[in-house]
């Protein structure tokens, strides 16, 4: 079901209502991330690199600039899967591979950083 409306009948209530109803598709939608975690070592290795350090070491600071971008990225990821008007399923299937080759950069961008700043301390 397709709802379109005219531009000048924009309402910002039907937006947030549109959000709440697609709920529904949270648990699907997190199943394909925790997939293409999963299915790449890449991906793996470097959440695990990243989250070792970070209790290893205490550095929250730091691993809050790591981190940010990420999680601002997977926040935009959802909000876009949540307000598709497409069937989100072959959405989901056609698209998250290719969009995680950005976590997959900054993941390793924020490694590098993180260990650069680990090695200039000692």
């Amino acid at each position: 079901q397709i709802y379109i409306e005219d531009v000048q009948d924009f309402n910002i209530g039907l937006v947030f209502a549109a959000y709440f109803d697609n709920l529904s598709r949270l648990p699907i939608i997190l199943d394909y991330f925790q997939n293409v975690i999963t299915d790449s070592p890449l991906i793996t290795v470097s959440y695990i690199f990243l989250f070792i350090y970070m209790f290893k070491l205490s550095k929250i600071k730091l691993l809050m600039v790591s981190l940010i971008p990420i999680v601002i990225y997977h926040v935009f990821i959802l909000t876009v899967y949540l307000s598709t008007p497409f069937d989100f399923e072959w959405h989901l299937s056609t698209s998250i591979n290719r969009l995680y080759y950005h976590v997959v950069i900054m993941m390793l961008f924020s490694n590098i950083i993180f260990i650069s700043e680990i090695l200039k301390e000692n």
